[in-house]
């Protein structure tokens, strides 16, 4: 599960943090929401897979300062409420 776990927060990560250049807002945004919605159904374990590997990563992050890391590291940190998987 380990490996479907970073897939679907990598990819997500992707569509929130890289560029308009890259990618269109719009498309990102429909993107995301999907896979939010996607999500909902996953088993409390498999969400538990997803929120543990987002800490690991943020955890290997932790002293970050500026930049894309920074903001990597933020985005892990809010990976579970963002998708509503988890209640602020």
């Amino acid at each position: 599960m380990k490996s479907l776990a970073e897939a679907v927060v990598e990819a997500t990560a992707f569509l929130e943090l890289s560029s308009d250049k890259v990618v269109d807002p719009d498309s990102a945004v429909e993107a995301l929401e999907s896979i939010s919605h996607s999500l909902q159904s996953a088993s409390d374990e498999e969400k538990h897979d997803l929120l543990d590997y987002c800490r690991e990563q943020a955890s290997k992050l932790s002293g970050a300062r500026g930049g894309q890391e920074e903001k990597r590291r933020d985005f892990y940190r809010q990976f579970g409420e963002a998708l509503g998987l988890t209640e602020a």
